[in-house]
């Protein structure tokens, strides 16, 4: 059986109707395979924490991550436009919100296209 461990930040606002409704679709994939599984383990990092703690995850927040295979992140609040969870100083090596460019041949996708666009310039 193959085996992923999940950190999902469900942060703020429609992050956490995002990360509920895709941990929904998971849980089908895991029934639908049968020889998958998915642990995801949630993290309370957003607008509230921030507020709590003034900042926006732990000091050792990279380290609790880093055993991860995926990072699952909902969205933060508007009111902390300013702040980021993950500095890019603080990236983790492969980074987070990494959409995978490799597709079947003959698929199209608008992000390739927009990216193939943008380097034209």
């Amino acid at each position: 059986m193959r085996e992923y461990a999940i950190a999902a930040i469900p942060a703020d606002g429609i992050g956490q109707e995002v990360i509920a409704a895709g941990t929904i679709v998971l849980a089908s994939l895991e029934k639908r395979l049968g020889d998958i599984k998915f642990n995801i383990e949630n993290f309370d990092w957003g607008s509230d924490y921030y507020k709590k703690h003034g900042v926006m995850m732990p000091s050792d927040g990279l380290e609790q991550l880093r055993k991860f295979d995926a990072i699952y992140f909902g969205a933060v609040g508007a009111q902390l436009r300013r702040c980021s969870i993950i500095s890019a100083k603080q990236m983790p090596p492969h980074g987070t919100c990494v959409l995978s460019s490799k597709l079947p041949e003959r698929v199209s996708s608008p992000l390739i296209l927009a990216e193939s666009q943008r380097q034209k310039r």
